[in-house]
């Protein structure tokens, strides 16, 4: 080889050289540039999950909180049954009184002979339907106010479900307005 033809093999080689470091820091360039942008998709992610996480976290308390409250309105409805099944049982047991009580006094108007003890015992019988119809006057009236206790108690029920319906439509607005940031992510 000459020294001419050399040194065109030289330069040569040192382009080739000059080349292959430029892809290699172009290579280099490429890689830093996309795992930034993978970082920064990461981060991204990661913020959008911690806000989806807090949003379901608001939800699940908003039901338990209106749950308690509706649990604690059943509560109240059913010691109100209870209390109603107590007093229709009162109005039975006063009605099977009243009933044997009138079976009685057919008992003491037939024998007329012995009309004034038919009289005194037909007198202990009215004492005791009076006191029964008294019995039965206050069971009626307690289960009034039991009836109309309760209907409040529904009424509060109701208002307590709407605003739940209310709370978790808003929930489902703020997950709606928090997801918009995330359409601006770049795409891998």
């Amino acid at each position: 080889m000459d020294h001419t033809s050399r040194k065109e093999a030289e330069q040569i080689a040192n382009k080739v050289m000059d080349l292959y470091e430029d892809m290699l820091f172009i290579h280099k360039h490429n890689l830093f540039r996309n795992a930034a942008q993978i970082n920064n998709i990461i981060r991204y992610s990661m913020m959008g999950m911690a806000v989806t996480m807090g949003v379901m976290l608001a939800l699940v308390a908003t039901f338990t909180t209106r749950m308690d409250e509706i649990t604690a309105y059943m509560a109240t409805i059913n010691y109100h049954m209870t209390g109603m099944r107590e007093d229709f049982d009162q109005v039975t047991t006063s009605m099977r009184s009243m009933e044997k009580a009138v079976l009685e006094m057919e008992g003491f108007v037939a024998p007329m002979p012995a009309m004034y003890n038919s009289v005194q015992a037909m007198g202990a019988n009215m004492q005791t339907l009076r006191g029964n119809l008294v019995t039965l006057a206050e069971s009626m009236e307690r289960i009034q106010n039991r009836m109309l206790s309760m209907g409040g108690n529904l009424q509060q029920m109701d208002r307590k479900l709407i605003d739940l319906s209310g709370a978790v439509g808003g929930i489902g607005q703020e997950v709606d307005r928090m997801a918009r940031p995330m359409a601006i992510l770049p795409t891998p």
